[in-house]
């Protein structure tokens, strides 16, 4: 959950560098899928994830890996 802060306040480190993990793997989604399939994608249960939607995997720097994983099998014709 993204909560509201003033716009002074400085984040730390581990929410940023998640953040910026979750960023990243959108990117990745956007450009293999199209932003409409990706978002669709990712609320679907996906058996190489263990039949989890990957959003809710996204939690996790370990479940971003998980899904940029699957991701590139899908990139590289891999059954994902």
């Amino acid at each position: 959950q993204l909560v509201r802060y003033a716009s002074d306040h400085i984040l730390n480190k581990e929410i940023t560098a998640h953040l910026i993990q979750i960023i990243e793997l959108f990117q990745k989604g956007f450009k293999l899928f199209g932003k409409d399939k990706f978002k669709l994608w990712i609320r679907t249960n996906n058996k190489v994830l263990s039949n989890h939607k990957p959003i809710d995997l996204m939690d996790t720097s370990i479940g971003i890996e998980m899904i940029e994983d699957t991701i590139g099998r899908i990139e590289h014709g891999v059954y994902s």
